[in-house]
């Protein structure tokens, strides 16, 4: 998938889970949905992304200093693209 590709998936993903959590009334009370969507869109859009921040491309390549120190990092431990580092849920629930 391309940077593109993600990051359509991931805001459409942004989307369905905001209107899940709308329609059961998870939301936050007192913060406005605008400010929710606002909230939730750059983590989207970033998260999706995050990955294939393995790549040298998606790392470097006048991206965010997040993205540089991100796939800095995981070049220093010897991420491979797809390999657990980058592609495993498991690391996010810890």
């Amino acid at each position: 998938m391309t940077n593109l590709t993600h990051k359509v998936g991931g805001i459409v993903g942004m989307a369905v889970g905001y209107t899940a959590l709308k329609s059961h009334g998870l939301l936050a009370t007192n913060l406005s949905p605008y400010v929710q969507l606002l909230i939730m869109f750059p983590a989207a859009s970033w998260g999706s992304t995050a990955p294939d921040l393995d790549l040298e491309e998606n790392c470097t390549a006048g991206h965010s200093p997040l993205n540089m120190a991100v796939g800095g990092l995981l070049h220093i431990i010897g991420a491979k693209h797809r390999s657990w580092q980058t592609h495993c849920l498991a690391i996010m629930r810890r």
